[in-house]
């Protein structure tokens, strides 16, 4: 990324969107989920009822660029449908590779995309944010945590 993402709680980017398009797809079945970034990396949890729960993590190690303010908690909820539709914007056959941004609570989760095949095209995407509830610490005592 470049000098300015100090001003950001989080920041990341990725050679390609699809790997989180396809870990978003596989835990959609709620409307919205909760985004935790974590300097280990970054948790997706989707609920239902406070009863069901799926989460997907994604190391920091498999970003490109990966930072998150030691200062500051960061944990938003966002809309799947919106996210997935904007990772696929360039189609879903088009490998575009993803930066995020987000800048501090309330502030909308910035998204830019640039399709690898075509040059000097890239698109912004804001996506508004919600304050994230609290989400339920479903733990198995004989397993090990990963996130």
């Amino acid at each position: 990324m470049d000098d300015g993402t100090s001003q950001y709680y989080f920041t990341a980017s990725m050679d390609s969107g699809k790997i989180l398009c396809s870990l978003l797809k596989a835990i959609q079945f709620q409307e919205s989920a909760v985004f935790c970034a974590m300097p280990e990396g970054l948790k997706v949890t989707v609920e239902e009822g406070k009863c069901v729960q799926a989460s997907a993590y994604v190391p920091s190690d498999n970003f490109n660029e990966y930072h998150v303010r030691p200062d500051a908690d960061v944990m938003f909820k966002v809309s799947l449908a919106v996210l997935t539709e904007c990772l696929n914007i360039f189609g879903s056959g088009e490998e575009s590779s993803l930066k995020m941004y987000y800048r501090c609570e309330g502030s909308p989760l910035l998204l830019v995309l640039q399709p690898q095949t075509v040059q000097n095209v890239m698109t912004d995407c804001e996506i508004a944010t919600q304050t994230a509830d609290s989400v339920l610490e479903l733990r198995d005592e004989d397993t090990t945590e990963v996130a």
